[in-house]
């Protein structure tokens, strides 16, 4: 990706302030390179690619980058295609990934919270790749028009958990005189409080609840997968550990089958690995140790290397340019097939059955599937999100491999789709995008095919990398949706930065699905009202960027994973212990105090 450039002179007062405040980054960075070659660190997996054998060589080819720049005319984007700009940018980048690896790094980037909406800095690419707390869309005013005319609010309101009434003590008093049902209450009940369950040396990339929510899946940085107890909601406590094979980078996405009892996760190589868990010969049920802060990495994965991994094989195309990797996988809901998106642009399906292959088909030409899933539990219906900014649908009762068509294509993001969501009904779904948006979007109304061209050379003049740059001003700031935005619902407040931050409906169950939840680039997760578009809540506790975050499906709990290396838990907290009994528990207390009370004396005064 190009870098922006400012068309401003080498002279100017701002330029100078601004290369003056590198000084202290470039003495940081020879004490953190130093410090990364030390034996402290001799065992962490690296997690930058640097072409450096010191901090001297790092900080001598900054200041060469910099002077090599001119302020040369920029092409018609505003982004200058000089080669010096080009090593000026990969050296920027080398120099994040050397910070970020160290833990004096992460301190430094987490006590930077300065912010700047400018795209004429000279320094643009290296100042924004330095600060952290990018700030998110602000006052953003949602569109509900057409939300308001879609069944999905009336399916909404209709849930039986869905109530109106944000009152915790109101809808006690509803509910001891029969109004309120417990479903209702605990719809409104938002997890707020923090707390940190584990800490690690390396990035958490995916952590997910499984069977009912009595186990959580974690795949960090470390190669290490790792499952927990969390049978009760405040249980969390190390069932299973392993370590993956063949990682490149890191382990980028995790799916746990429908039964429970498998793992599949996916890398840098052209194989699935599965894992059955959970088994008497590899996990200690019946005596689960605690993990404290001060974790033994080394005895950690010796236990896991033990464990049969099984590499489901998958057949990408010969001419494949780069390095093949699945960056999303789903189980059918009958634990048969496993759907998985690559970098290639195509869609595989695999058959656990007859363990092979069952289904490639080009989705998205030239563009990275970032996101996949079934829109329901017959699998029959699939969707996929890729850089070209479109959501496709497919029905495998028409598919074709040879001419793959979709049944339809839903356009209204400005950049690439960064996560996928179904509602389960198999007629809504949510797309979480690099252009800093969720989108709600009704698979009954596809965008017409005249329009497609429109939206994909909208993508097409994105010209920012979300992975290590801020998001321009352009970006940031708009507020008009393109003409012929099939969506029913757009959501702004949050950040997609450095990764494929994911968003979720929030469960069935206890919510009603009236809440939307992502992770956030600034180390928060935010939760959106689905039918009026509002922030319902911000959970703020995490120094880096919030990748994936799981709701448990039946208690008031999330779990957040982080980069900056730890798991939390946020629960709901309120005065009112008997929330969380059952409704016979509730309903027998209330008639003894009936009983014991049948004419209370009322001494209240007006």
């Amino acid at each position: 990706m190009g870098t922006n450039m400012s068309s401003r002179s080498s002279g100017d007062p701002e330029d100078q302030e601004d290369i003056s405040g590198l000084v202290d980054v470039e003495t940081f960075i020879r004490d953190t390179a130093n410090q990364a070659e030390s034996p402290e660190y001799a065992g962490a997996t690296p997690v930058y690619n640097a072409d450096f054998n010191s901090g001297e060589e790092l900080a001598s080819d900054l200041n060469t980058s910099r002077q090599a720049n001119p302020s040369s005319p920029s092409d018609s984007d505003g982004y200058d295609t000089d080669s010096a700009t080009l090593r000026m940018s990969s050296t920027a980048l080398n120099i994040v990934r050397l910070i970020r690896s160290t833990a004096a790094g992460r301190r430094l980037l987490s006590a930077d919270d300065s912010t700047s909406d400018s795209d004429e800095d000279p320094d643009y690419s290296m100042s924004m790749c330095m600060n952290k707390r990018q700030q998110p869309i602000r006052n953003y005013q949602p569109d509900t028009s057409k939300i308001n005319a879609n069944e999905i609010r009336l399916l909404t309101e209709n849930q039986p958990q869905f109530s109106p009434d944000k009152s915790v003590c109101r809808a006690l008093q509803q509910r001891s005189i029969g109004r309120q049902k417990k479903k209702r209450l605990t719809s409104n009940m938002i997890p707020t409080q923090k707390t940190t369950l584990e800490k690690f040396r390396n990035k958490v990339f995916c952590g997910v609840y499984g069977r009912d929510g009595d186990i959580f899946v974690s795949a960090c940085q470390d190669r290490m997968i790792r499952i927990y107890d969390t049978r009760g909601g405040n249980n969390f406590r190390l069932l299973q550990n392993f370590q993956a094979k063949d990682v490149g980078w890191s382990v980028l996405d995790v799916a746990l089958s429908p039964d429970g009892h498998h793992v599949v996760y996916s890398s840098w190589n052209n194989f699935l690995y599965q894992v059955r868990i959970l088994d008497a010969a590899h996990c200690p049920t019946y005596k689960p140790k605690v993990i404290r802060d001060k974790i033994d990495v080394e005895r950690e994965q010796r236990q896991g290397q033990d464990v049969h991994q099984v590499a489901l094989c998958l057949d990408p195309q010969e001419n494949q340019q780069h390095q093949f990797c699945i960056f999303s996988l789903r189980f059918s809901s009958d634990s048969k097939e496993i759907l998985g998106g690559a970098n290639d642009g195509r869609i595989y399906v695999y058959d656990r059955e007859t363990n092979q292959q069952g289904l490639s088909i080009s989705a998205h030409h030239h563009a990275d599937v970032n996101a996949v899933c079934f829109m329901d539990e017959t699998t029959q219906i699939l969707a996929s999100g890729s850089d070209d900014g479109l959501v496709k649908v497919w029905d495998r009762r028409e598919l074709k491999e040879g001419r793959p068509n979709p049944v339809g294509q839903l356009a209204g993001h400005r950049d690439g789709i960064a996560y996928l969501d179904p509602r389960g009904d198999g007629r809504y779904i949510i797309s979480n995008s690099k252009d800093q948006s969720i989108k709600l979007w009704d698979i009954r109304k596809f965008t017409p095919k005249s329009d497609i061209n429109k939206f994909v050379s909208e993508v097409r003049r994105q010209h920012w990398d979300y992975r290590w740059e801020s998001v321009p001003r352009r970006v940031k700031h708009e507020k008009k949706a393109i003409d012929g935005d099939s969506s029913v619902m757009t959501y702004k407040g949050h950040s997609v930065l450095q990764t494929l931050i994911r968003a979720h409906f929030s469960p069935a169950h206890s919510t009603g699905q009236k809440y939307i939840y992502t992770g956030c680039a600034n180390g928060r997760v935010v939760i959106y009202d689905l039918l009026t578009g509002r922030i319902e809540e911000e959970l703020d506790g995490h120094m880096s960027c919030v990748r994936d975050v799981s709701w448990h499906p039946y208690y008031p709990c999330l779990i957040s994973s982080s980069w900056d290396a730890t798991i939390c838990r946020w629960d709901y907290t309120s005065a009112y212990s008997d929330i969380y009994q059952s409704d016979e528990e509730f309903e027998s207390e209330e008639m003894s105090c009936g009983r014991k009370r049948k004419n209370p004396k009322r001494n209240c005064r007006v």
